[in-house]
């Protein structure tokens, strides 16, 4: 049995990573049988297909830049990418500001409270955002850094007006974060006891 490279399992995970994102969101929606992941997944098709869309309007570098392994575990086309422009970025991106819109609307009045009671999203997902855009640029997976600017600005944007739909909506069962306004009571009974005899 040979050793465990921890940073093989590390970068799997890494790229991996998105596709974990959107599992975590769509397999609860099946299992308890809810439309939020399904709201999810249809604005994430939406900010998936115009990034692709976007692909033909930023300028390809005159020599082609073969893509690396690394930065392609999965591989579609003859090109072996799906898509120059990183549709990790475009996950990332999109999740965050489709959910960050269920925040800002939780208790409008108190949108500071509100986003301090879900800093760890805010934070955690900056991070993510971060850190892919920085693995994307010094592996050099991407041939114009327009390409990784095109991710972030469609999948920001798609998830910011899917995330502003679904809170217009006003169906507090397709928001992932929501404030209802219902108040849940147990109706008490009383029991009148008389002796017979």
């Amino acid at each position: 049995m040979g050793d465990l490279d921890l940073y093989s399992v590390a970068y799997l995970i890494f790229r991996l990573a998105p596709f974990i994102l959107v599992a975590s969101f769509l397999v609860p929606s099946l299992l308890f049988m809810d439309m939020k992941g399904v709201v999810y997944l249809a604005g994430l098709l939406i900010a998936c297909g115009l990034t692709t869309m976007c692909e033909g309007m930023i300028p390809k570098p005159e020599v082609p830049v073969p893509p690396k392994l690394k930065c392609s575990i999965i591989s579609a086309g003859e090109s072996g990418l799906y898509s120059e422009i990183p549709i990790s970025m475009t996950v990332y991106s999109y999740t965050f500001w489709f959910l960050f819109m269920f925040i800002l609307n939780v208790n409008p009045g108190h949108m500071a409270d509100a986003i301090q009671q879900n800093m760890m999203v805010i934070v955690v997902f900056t991070l993510i955002i971060f850190t892919e855009g920085l693995w994307l640029v010094n592996n050099q997976c991407v041939s114009n850094w327009l390409f990784l600017l095109a991710a972030c600005v469609v999948g920001c944007g798609v998830g910011a007006i899917w995330g502003s739909i679904i809170v217009a909506a006003k169906s507090p069962g397709l928001q992932y974060v929501s404030n209802d306004n219902q108040t849940c009571s147990l109706n008490k009974k009383t029991f009148n006891c008389k002796k017979v005899g």
